[in-house]
């Protein structure tokens, strides 16, 4: 014959997991690294920039976006729309990042950036300078960092933030 299960057991074990989602989401931080893509039509490259501290899933963090055209030179005065989710969950971003300062020299800073879990997230930046129109797609999977004491990464892995296809 079974037991019922108590609401002080049911209680305690809605706890252990709460506290093991608080631990697991702090364990998801990863250190990434910048990302470098051309434009859908070759007008801009792109550079993501992301924290230096890192991103933590459920924190909000800020990135840094360099821009220049397909010369390698700068491009001063652009305006910015972000998009993406999560498309093998059929989910948008949680949050509406935008392009808050033009910090100079190509660079400009990209605000409200967050990400809810690990997966693979795909980030699109939709820019307009100087009557040029284009967009870049960035396919970013976040990842479990390796664990204390695990080896190394080989070259060309990495915890954090890979894409697809290359960098």
């Amino acid at each position: 014959m079974q037991t019922p299960i108590s609401l002080r057991a049911c209680v305690r074990l809605f706890l252990l997991f709460l506290c093991l989602s608080a631990h697991a989401a702090h364990a998801l931080e990863a250190r990434l690294q910048p990302l470098t893509r051309a434009s859908s039509r070759q007008v801009y490259m792109v550079t993501l920039i992301p924290p230096p501290e890192g991103v933590a899933i459920n924190r909000m963090h800020s990135w840094q976006v360099r821009l220049s055209n397909a010369e390698g030179k700068p491009v001063e005065k652009a305006t910015f729309r972000i998009d993406g989710g999560m498309p093998q969950h059929n989910h948008g971003l949680p949050t509406r990042p935008q392009v808050t300062q033009n910090r100079g020299h190509g660079i400009y800073l990209l605000e409200g950036m967050r990400f809810n879990m690990p997966g693979w997230w795909e980030l699109t930046l939709h820019i307009e300078s100087e009557k040029q129109k284009d967009r870049v797609n960035f396919q970013i999977l976040i990842d479990l960092p390796p664990a204390p004491g695990a080896a190394p990464a080989q070259a060309g892995q990495h915890s954090g933030m890979n894409m697809p296809g290359g960098k």
